[in-house]
């Protein structure tokens, strides 16, 4: 797909590159520097995409690229953002999942609970949300609550869940 393949696009996503470099069909493209969400390291992910390697002077087919690299502990902190960033294509993803999902959780009896601690327990979990009638956890962060049905589910939406005073 247009986003590439899921393995390097999570890995990008966990390691948060100052430079993501790929290789492509038979085309250079480079890619206006993304955001990345708030985190340790960098701010902004430049993306190179590199051609196949052929012996042409045609800028589109540029199999090589220099890039002049400094370890992020020696660079200073506003070096690590561009500032003409643009939203990070991975966000983008997300959205198109989310807007094509989006029928099938409005009719579903399962809701996603995120920003779940790692302590919170699938029974704590049945027992703060009225209605439910299993809970699965992940060591990821998030949740997922089944009902009886999707307005038993639609009405729980609503609840807010709160562990150590952190709303999720």
């Amino acid at each position: 797909n247009a986003l590439g393949s899921a393995g390097p696009r999570e890995a990008a996503k966990a390691c948060r590159p100052r430079y993501h470099v790929a290789a492509t069909h038979d085309v250079y493209w480079a890619r206006h520097p993304y955001r990345l969400r708030p985190g340790p390291g960098p701010g902004s992910t430049r993306f190179v995409a590199l051609a196949k390697a052929a012996l042409s002077t045609d800028k589109a087919k540029k199999w090589l690229h220099a890039l002049d690299l400094e370890p992020i502990p020696y660079c200073p902190p506003a070096s690590l953002t561009e500032a003409d960033a643009t939203a990070s294509p991975f966000d983008e993803w997300i959205d198109l999942v989310v807007q094509d999902n989006k029928r099938r959780r409005d009719e579903s009896s399962t809701l996603f609970v995120g920003g779940v601690p790692p302590y919170v327990t699938e029974d704590e979990l049945k027992r703060r949300m009225p209605g439910a009638v299993d809970a699965r956890t992940t060591s990821k962060g998030y949740a997922f609550v089944d009902f009886d049905s999707a307005a038993a589910a639609a009405a729980a939406k609503d609840t807010v869940l709160e562990f150590d005073g952190k709303k999720l």
